[in-house]
């Protein structure tokens, strides 16, 4: 998938989005961290949270929040 990756630098975040309406939300949002090399744990538009996992030597989390918010979507935390 992204190669090996060492437990040991996995950073688990939960975040809370603004913008998540429907199912379809959840389907871009994870689309997108996907594409950013993040692990989607879980993802709820009713609720707006969205729990993620990372490598933080080759993820950027203010990139993350930065596409995110390109996107439409409000990053609370």
């Amino acid at each position: 998938m992204y190669g090996i990756i060492c437990w040991y630098y996995m950073v688990n975040k939960k975040l809370k989005l603004n913008g998540m309406h429907c199912p379809s939300c959840e389907m871009l949002i994870k689309d997108i961290l996907e594409d950013e090399k993040v692990n989607v744990i879980s993802i709820s538009h009713n609720t707006g949270d969205v729990e993620i996992s990372y490598d933080e030597n080759n993820v950027d989390f203010e990139k993350i929040k930065s596409i995110l918010e390109e996107e439409g979507y409000g990053v609370i935390n």
